[in-house]
């Protein structure tokens, strides 16, 4: 029998893997895109400068070699999700967050210990470009981490959309790790060696509060009395979702009940199996949620989130891979790149709009959320094209608005409509389809640059024609929604 203490126990064991979750995701998920302030650490250091000709410290080769080092990491970044899904999926979120925290302090020694130029030397061995596969080995950590983070909101069903806004603000909020970084090198004097070792020490213990948390949130439901005896069957992470947030039997369990109850009455009188044709017809088809995978991903929902991530996932890079070339051709040079700065510190403060983000969800429901998203892609659209630098910080917080929304109705909408089980591997599915359509910024920008002399009002004008299938789409799933709640 349970204690009379042992509610709280649960409540403050929730309260605290949410809190290390958080910081997980603030520490690691997105760390890799504040690549631009770790370059200039690295530039202090003489990474690379062997690439360059004798008495030259930075040149051509080195940052292409740097631009090489990030490309080929945040693509695998993207690649890993469906993979890393499938893992979170099969093993649960404990095993995921050691693999992140393995991959992370790996990674972080190897930066931390290599040479300046990128190779680590093991007594009379040298290992060559050890930087390179150190950067590899955050990536793969950050993903981890990120997709293990999705689970806690399964927890908290009744704030589940703050908690998915929280996760997705919080991996642009990690870009600021790497600026903090250079802040205490230029202040302090710090090395960069010493930095990445303390990181290394940070990233253990704050992994191994998250995996404590999550241990002690599954012993927190197997202990509940309200738990059904077929609870272990449910997936690896949260044996409580074998009930509904109100403790009811689940809507299979009950018809099943039901059925079985009313053939009992029925016995003698007629045959098993009319009685149970006519007491208990076939089920209805099952909720999205409880059909396998392969099902889930045939489905029209399917499809729709697929589509809106591609778009505005590339919409949103698209922006942030133009946005310092834009405002520079605006003159921003002439204000020692004042604007850019403010751009700078804008995007990782979306977690500032959570709860605009949930406010809105709850008011709008998910169809509703995602016209919001559309009209603030089409808001910030028309802005960018306004050649005032002035105008372009309100772009970029109107851009930081969306960002954030974006992110995270698509992990809200695949949380409530595929359910737990499969998360990880619809949401992977979702990011690797983005991530590949994403590979079209570098030649989108390549062509505005070259045919179309810079002028980047034509991209952003296409970009705005590419939300009108998205509104008619969204209108198409408010349909299908309202069809099958009257049916």
């Amino acid at each position: 029998m349970m204690s009379a203490d042992s509610p709280p126990r649960a409540s403050c064991a929730k309260v605290f893997l949410l809190g290390v979750v958080l910081l997980a995701c603030l520490l690691f998920s997105g760390t890799l895109y504040g690549w631009a302030p770790f370059i200039l650490l690295l530039h202090d250091e003489g990474y690379y400068s062997n690439l360059c000709p004798d008495g030259v410290k930075y040149c051509t080769a080195q940052e292409v070699h740097f631009n090489l080092v990030f490309t080929v990491a945040s693509t695998l970044y993207s690649v890993c999700g469906l993979p890393i899904g499938t893992f979170l999926d099969t093993f649960g979120a404990s095993w995921t967050v050691f693999m992140g925290g393995l991959f992370e302090v790996v990674g972080v020694l190897l930066i931390a210990l290599s040479s300046p130029d990128g190779a680590l030397i093991v007594g009379e061995f040298r290992i060559p470009e050890a930087f390179f596969a150190g950067v590899l080995a955050i990536s793969i950590g950050g993903c981890f981490f990120a997709f293990s983070s999705f689970h806690v909101s399964f927890l908290w069903k009744k704030h589940q959309t703050l908690v998915l806004a929280a996760v997705n603000c919080l991996f642009d909020g990690s870009t600021v790790v790497f600026t903090v970084f250079y802040f205490i090198h230029e202040t302090f004097g710090l090395s960069r060696r010493t930095l990445f070792l303390a990181f290394a020490v940070v990233t253990i213990f704050v992994a191994a509060a998250v995996i404590i948390g999550w241990n002690l949130n599954s012993r927190a439901s197997r202990e509940e009395p309200s738990a059904t005896p077929n609870s272990a069957q449910t997936t690896p992470f949260l044996e409580e979702e074998a009930l509904s947030d109100d403790g009811e039997e689940p809507q299979a369990s009950q018809h099943a009940s039901q059925c079985s109850e009313s053939q009992e009455l029925l016995i003698g009188i007629s045959e098993a199996s009319v009685a149970s044709y006519f007491v208990c017809p076939p089920r209805p088809q099952l909720p999205l949620e409880g059909r396998p995978f392969v099902q889930q991903i045939q489905t029209f929902e399917y499809f729709f989130i697929v589509v809106m991530a591609t778009v505005h996932v590339l919409r949103s890079n698209f922006y942030l891979g133009t946005v310092g070339t834009m405002l520079e051709d605006m003159g921003d040079a002439d204000t020692g790149y004042a604007t850019t700065r403010v751009v700078g510190y804008a995007i990782p403060m979306g977690f500032c709009v959570i709860p605009f983000i949930g406010a809105m969800m709850e008011r709008f429901g998910l169809v509703g959320a995602f016209q919001i998203v559309n009209i603030l892609g089409i808001i910030y659209n028309c802005l960018n094209l306004v050649p005032i630098l002035k105008v372009q910080i309100l772009t970029a917080f109107v851009y930081t608005t969306y960002r954030a929304f974006v992110f995270s109705i698509i992990a809200t909408f695949n949380a409530q409509i595929f359910g737990l089980r499969t998360m990880g591997r619809i949401q992977g599915c979702v990011f690797v389809i983005a991530g590949f359509a994403n590979l079209l910024c570098n030649p989108l920008l390549a062509f505005t640059q070259r045919n179309l002399h810079g002028d980047f009002s034509w991209p952003i004008i296409v970009q705005l024609g590419t939300v009108i299938p998205l509104l008619l789409l969204t209108e198409i799933l408010r349909c299908r929604f309202a069809r099958s709640t009257i049916q």
